[in-house]
């Protein structure tokens, strides 16, 4: 799955997201203090001395009114907000949700390569679009509807304060939201369960023997749009190759039937360990990205195929204690892109290779099959051994890299001397011969496919540490909606609080599309690389130039360009107060 956003740890992120944050706030209060004490100086009083008076009186209130919050006060507005929200029927949204999930199945197609993937994603984005948009429509109307029915006022000449009025609404829409949240993923998982739920028919007459001894082979009966090849040995012991993403377990009976279960490693919570990535150029030399093919999305680096070129991934901390059993599972999904054909009927051929930066010392395993939009799974072994059914690797041999280091624009070699001793062994140890002393691995890929290229990024290849329960991840993605819905939630009471409803409505819904698409409002506030900013893309699309090619020098579009700097600086601060509300969706 493409992570374009770093995921930081969360000890060493808290402290720096605080003081952004809070930075944040004293210059949003900076601004409106200075404002109301100008607007309330020129405007209310007539002199500096009474405006003044005035706002140090709003302070004060201001800071007695939050010191002094009720929290029973607090719960009766919540419960007032939990029933007025039943009289607006807001079930009726979960009627609705249920009612689009019954018939769901008519419209998702059994025989996806994924069907996982396209379960969930189904589930998570009706949903995140139901929610967001029942918490925008009860948010905006809350108050606005009472003032203008003038219910309202037999709550506010009751001993509440104003901030008690504003929490307790936006804690009552959030628990009901919680509450549609809580019955809508029940639904869902117990959805996706019974959706993804299937077996396949085996007879004796799908296998054959294999070299005229016991054991058998053959493929399953199609179902779904699959089948899986099956192995059975001599002893009677059977492998289900893995389709679709998953695979099945085999029993045979005492009769000699043949059953199959429902599908196994489907539903799997994957802990994954990321490293960190870098490239090496087609002469050998480190590059800090790798080869542009073209593509407008940007997000995957190439190597060019048969020369020493290789995406390289650094991991830390590798212990043996983290990494159980004989193996290490890796993961990864490669992006391919051919400048010829080449062998239509398979994959591009491709090798892993595990480095130790410290002495230099690599050893290669086999070559695989690389294919596009299929992840690759497969292991390092923790010993690297010859024996008489072959060896689990292709050759042994010192690499030193080397680049040119940013700072200092000298060229650099690690190791700096190569000890070729090291790679005369027959039998190699991972932890102690291939981790450095510090605890750091590199993991090489390579394109062996002259004329072809293979594209990554730093989530594209990652160590399988361990497999979680799915409920745990799925809860995990419905988390995500439901910090979406808070921030809804708030922005809505929040406009409610001083704007019309249906100003109310266009200022939280510019809110959730901004968030939606806030990468895009950072890439516009930064300047776009091609066709400018609004003005001169304008420009553009009026005269049918294209985005590359330079305007003709001239006053108005001088003018155009000086207008684009002042709204990318205005977008860029808009996005520091928008959310982005995609890296909230956990699912």
């Amino acid at each position: 799955m493409p992570i374009e956003h770093s995921i930081p740890d969360f000890l060493p992120w808290l402290p720096q997201a605080l003081l952004h944050w809070g930075g944040a706030i004293l210059a949003v209060f900076g601004f409106m203090l200075v404002a109301g004490w100008i607007w309330a100086t020129l405007y209310r009083s007539g002199n500096v001395r009474a405006g003044t008076m005035r706002i140090a009186t709003i302070l004060r209130d201001a800071v007695e009114d939050v010191a002094l919050i009720s929290p029973r006060r607090v719960g009766a507005v919540v419960r007032l907000v939990i029933l007025e929200s039943l009289r607006n029927w807001v079930l009726l949204v979960f009627l609705l949700f249920a009612a689009i999930l019954l018939f769901a199945g008519w419209f998702l197609d059994p025989k996806s390569s994924e069907p996982a993937r396209l379960y969930l994603n189904f589930v998570f984005s009706t949903t995140s679009y139901l929610i967001l948009l029942l918490m925008l429509l009860l948010t905006v109307f809350s108050i606005p509807n009472d003032i203008r029915r003038h219910t309202i006022y037999t709550v506010v000449t009751k001993p509440l304060r104003m901030s008690e009025l504003v929490v307790g609404r936006f804690l009552g829409f959030v628990a009901v939201g919680s509450v549609l949240l809580v019955l809508m993923g029940t639904v869902s998982y117990f959805f996706v369960l019974q959706g993804l739920q299937h077996t396949h028919t085996l007879t004796a007459d799908d296998l054959h023997s294999v070299d005229d001894t016991q054991a058998m082979e053959g493929y399953t009966q199609e179902t779904r749009g699959h089948k899986h090849r099956v192995y059975i040995d001599a002893d009677g012991n059977a492998v289900v190759d893995a389709a679709a993403r998953h695979t099945h377990d085999l029993t045979v009976t005492d009769d000699g039937r043949y059953i199959l279960s429902g599908p196994r490693n489907q539903l799997v919570a994957r802990v994954p360990l990321y490293g960190d990535i870098s490239f090496r150029g087609r002469q050998g030399t480190d590059q800090k990205k790798g080869l542009s093919v073209g593509e407008e999305w940007e997000y995957r680096s190439y190597i060019e195929g048969g020369t020493e070129g290789a995406i390289i991934w650094t991991f830390d901390d590798m212990r043996s204690r983290n990494f159980p059993g004989d193996v290490i599972p890796v993961e990864m999904n490669i992006s391919i892109f051919r400048t010829h054909k080449g062998r239509i009927d398979r994959g591009v051929m491709g090798s892993l290779a595990v480095r130790n930066p410290e002495t230099g010392l690599t050893v290669e395993m086999p070559a695989f099959e690389a294919k596009e939009f299929q992840v690759y799974e497969t292991a390092i072994p923790k010993k690297f051994v010859q024996n008489e059914d072959g060896r689990n690797f292709t050759s042994a041999r010192i690499i030193q890299r080397t680049g040119v280091d940013p700072k200092t624009g000298k060229m650099y070699q690690t190791p700096e001397s190569a000890d070729l001793s090291l790679a005369q062994k027959t039998e190699f140890d991972l932890m102690e011969d291939l981790v450095s002393s510090d605890g750091k691995v590199e993991i090489w890929l390579r394109c062996l496919e002259s004329g072809q290229y293979f594209g990554a990024a730093q989530a594209d290849l990652y160590l399988r540490v361990g497999d979680r329960p799915f409920w745990l991840n799925f809860i995990k993605g419905y988390a995500g909606i439901w910090f979406q819905m808070t921030l809804i939630i708030g922005f809505g009471v929040m406009f409610s609080t001083f704007l019309s409803a249906p100003i109310a409505i266009l200022a939280t819904s510019g809110v959730m599309i901004g968030g939606l698409f806030h990468d895009f409002l950072v890439e516009i506030g930064m300047h776009p690389k091609y066709g400018g900013g609004p003005v001169e893309s304008l420009i553009r699309i009026v005269t049918q130039a294209n985005m590359v090619s330079d305007l003709a020098d001239s006053p108005g579009v001088n003018l155009a360009k000086a207008l684009d700097r002042g709204l990318e600086w205005w977008l860029l601060q808009l996005s520091h107060v928008i959310p982005p509300l995609p890296r909230f969706g956990l699912g």
